[in-house]
């Protein structure tokens, strides 16, 4: 039983008939459907997955002005109409007592708060490295059911995909993040397991978020992170291959050469986009022996010299909260753009006015 299969009957079969009923003359002007985080959101749900907040659930969204006028008793009234179980199913909420609810009446606004950090999408480049890519992929991910006034769909097809200048900002920063996850390789010649593991982590965790960018496709959080890479259309078969080598290889010398080979698919893939002129693999310096060997910070500095407007100023080992935190997945990203602000007071201010 997939989770989005079951929630899409219920609401169909139990919901819909229940706001027909009860609120007849708000249905051209609401939004109906499952977005934001789950698994079963996703459609990466399983057995395990049916632990917690998982179960027969659905989201009305309406307008700001809609909600002042109706959206606690729309709220009251779905809870109290709608049964909570569904063929047998209901959600067990995590943490008890609070979690999730089998029906959600949310403000547009403040939907895009909870998603987003910003009650709309921002009008400037630098705004944008405030918004967590994990809650990009939420806000696109799920099915709308019912949008007559494109309520909902406005929103998910403007935050499509990153502003150009974001994206390469974005892909500088995780090639300047591989630069330094060669310590991987360093490490494991060392015999330290420790910071082998660590930097192992690290360089996974680059590889993938790049392979995303260079699809164009938003990337979720962690646990779900090579799940959603098996499915992107582009390098998934090239390098899915090389992660056995990377994480189990008998020697060093395999780890280094799996790892060296998943960083020319992506240069060449990078090469391909025809942003930058076409950089060599190798790079130049003294201690390149002792690593993978590649050349990760001139395709960094590469893409940064492409990149145009407010975030020019920034270097390309500036990137986003998201890109170098370790985020819990569940960490709403509401911090984030007062991080951006606090670290790039200036950038965003001539953003701004620009």
């Amino acid at each position: 039983m997939k989770g989005l299969d079951l929630c899409r009957r219920y609401f169909r079969e139990v919901a819909w008939p229940a706001l027909q009923e009860h609120f007849p003359e708000y249905l051209d002007r609401i939004a109906c459907g499952l977005i934001g985080p789950g698994s079963d959101v996703f459609g990466f749900d399983d057995a395990i997955s049916q632990d917690h907040n998982w179960g027969p659930r659905f989201w009305v969204v309406l307008s700001t002005r809609d909600y002042a006028s109706v959206g606690n008793r729309m709220q009251e009234v779905l809870l109290a109409k709608v049964p909570a179980s569904f063929e047998g199913y209901e959600i067990r909420p995590f943490p008890p007592g609070a979690g999730e609810r089998h029906a959600r009446v949310r403000d547009i606004r403040e939907l895009c708060e909870s998603l987003l950090g910003h009650a709309e999408l921002p009008s400037n480049d630098v705004a944008w490295l405030g918004i967590a890519e994990h809650r990009l992929f939420e806000l696109q991910a799920g099915e709308v059911w019912h949008d007559p006034g494109r309520l909902l769909t406005v929103i998910r097809e403007k935050a499509a995909y990153f502003p150009e200048m974001v994206w390469r900002k974005r892909m500088a920063f995780f090639w300047e993040g591989l630069f330094f996850a060669d310590n991987f390789v360093r490490s494991a010649f060392r015999n330290d397991r420790v910071a082998e593991q660590m930097y192992l982590g690290w360089a996974l965790h680059c590889i993938l978020r790049l392979a995303f960018m260079l699809n164009r496709r938003y990337a979720p959080y962690r646990k779900w992170l090579h799940r959603a890479f098996r499915g992107l259309p582009l390098l998934a078969n090239e390098l899915d291959p090389l992660w056995a080598d990377m994480i189990d290889g008998m020697s060093p010398r395999l780890k280094r050469d799996a790892f060296r080979a998943c960083l020319e698919v992506l240069g060449r893939a990078t090469n391909r986009l025809g942003l930058i002129e076409p950089q060599p693999f190798d790079e130049e310096t003294a201690y390149a022996s002792s690593g993978a060997g590649f050349n990760c910070y001139g395709f960094a500095t590469a893409i940064q010299q492409t990149i145009t407007g407010p975030l020019a100023r920034l270097s390309h080992w500036d990137g986003a909260p998201d890109q170098w935190a370790f985020d819990l997945g569940s960490a709403k990203p509401s911090g984030y753009p007062e991080i951006v602000r606090a670290l790039f007071g200036q950038t965003c201010e001539q953003a701004e006015s620009e």
